[in-house]
């Protein structure tokens, strides 16, 4: 049995920090600033393209911070996903359950302290970061004879999307500009198999159900997350995936 269905997360009005001294009106000072490339060092052969940030207004400058929290203006974001589910009941000894996600991501590219200025939009999409991500997952029961009982799970998502970024300094501070769309990158594609095998025993009146666990059997090492500035951390992995890991243990029914 398959089951199609879609879900629309819509996101308005978020919450969040900044300064109201400084609304996106004020950055009106354009800066053309050269992307210094993935070693960071301006002037070097892999330097990209130059684009236009935004300084503040001389007199922006020296007005006093008023940081408030309050509804974010045009930071609203939309996710769309669609999923489709397949179900085998029980029969013949197993059943199973597998699944496929998609989901096309409207995220607003406004943030909250530094990030709530116009050159968070570079590289943006009418104001929004939009990607895609994906996820699988199969789940199945088999009952071996012996009372022994295989339970097979299979996660495979898409790797996380990724902008190179640098640094520029501005005259309110540090501004971090995207050098490229948000899905410009993506750390690899992930997939894990897990393996749970549990065997009943019958102690008196006591049923002892003892299982053992495995995590990651084949040790997959993916990278999750990954530095995204320029110089020479560029790509360095932050998170990778856990290690295989084995868990034995045994519970008691009565």
């Amino acid at each position: 049995m398959a089951a199609p269905g879609g879900v629309l997360n819509a996101r308005r009005d978020p919450y969040g920090t900044f300064n109201v001294s400084r609304p996106l009106s004020a950055y009106t000072v354009p800066i053309a600033v050269v992307d210094p490339g993935p070693d960071g060092r301006p002037g070097s052969g892999d330097d990209g393209a130059t684009v236009t940030a935004y300084d503040l207004t001389p007199e922006s400058l020296v007005v006093p911070p008023v940081n408030v929290t309050t509804n974010l203006p045009d930071s609203d974001s939309d996710y769309y996903t669609w999923e489709i589910t397949a179900t085998k009941r029980q029969s013949a000894r197993w059943s199973l359950l597998a699944s496929f996600t998609n989901t096309w991501n409207r995220e607003a590219a406004l943030g909250t302290g530094n990030d709530f200025t116009p050159n968070a939009l570079v590289n943006a999409t009418d104001r929004q970061l939009r990607f895609t991500t994906w996820q699988a997952k199969l789940y199945a029961t088999i009952n071996l004879p012996l009372d022994v009982r295989v339970i097979p799970i299979v996660r495979s998502q898409s790797g996380t999307p990724f902008a190179r970024t640098f640094v520029r300094t501005l005259g309110y501070g540090n501004a971090t500009i995207k050098a490229e769309p948000i899905d410009a990158n993506r750390t690899p594609d992930i997939t894990l198999f897990d393996l749970r095998t549990e065997k009943a025993f019958r102690i008196a009146r006591t049923r002892v159900m003892g299982f053992v666990d495995v995590y990651n059997i084949f040790n997959n090492n993916g990278d999750q997350l990954l530095t995204t500035s320029s110089g020479t951390a560029w790509l360095r992995p932050n998170t990778i995936t856990g290690p295989r890991i084995v868990r034995i243990g045994a519970r008691l029914e009565w």
